[in-house]
């Protein structure tokens, strides 16, 4: 059973220009956008941090993602990452058209590789992480979205 969260205030950090802060910051919602730049600069701990479909941009086998997670656990009770796992040559195709629809407005770089189950369990091994969970087979999609909505395609991680 899902529980509730009572929120304060949200922070969502990400590449945003000063027109779109403008524009995302005129909100009755206690969220703050912000630049990712400010981050790092930021003394906070939040409860929660939460990562979507952000790190195989990043590049699965480039070493700056274990920093990245460790500083984020630093600053977080809980980090969630929701990602995604190819499992063979046509999952990496069709998770690449997919990034691709989602990202081609943006000039997004779509990876050459995602990760697998066991290469994303090396990751956080790597970065110490020692209480975590990862989930799968959760519907993200519509099944109008057709081979989109393949829940093997998805996963969540819960690390505390």
């Amino acid at each position: 059973m899902a529980k509730k969260i009572n929120y304060t205030r949200i922070h969502c950090y990400d590449f945003y220009n000063n027109k779109q802060l403008s524009l995302l910051n005129n909100n009755t919602l206690n969220i703050e956008f912000k630049k990712i730049e400010s981050f790092k600069k930021t003394k906070k701990k939040y409860d929660i941090v939460i990562i979507i479909d952000v790190l195989h941009h990043i590049g699965i086998e480039n070493k700056i993602i274990k920093k990245i997670l460790v500083n984020l656990k630093l600053k977080s009770k809980i980090l969630i990452i929701k990602d995604h796992f190819e499992d063979s040559y046509f999952s990496r195709l069709l998770i690449q058209f997919m990034d691709w629809i989602g990202n081609y407005k943006d000039n997004v770089k779509i990876p050459k590789k995602y990760y697998t189950k066991r290469k994303f369990k090396e990751t956080l091994e790597t970065c110490n992480f020692k209480n975590y969970r990862i989930s799968q087979n959760h519907k993200i999609y519509s099944n109008k979205f057709l081979f989109f909505s393949q829940k093997k395609l998805h996963f969540i991680a819960i690390i505390k």
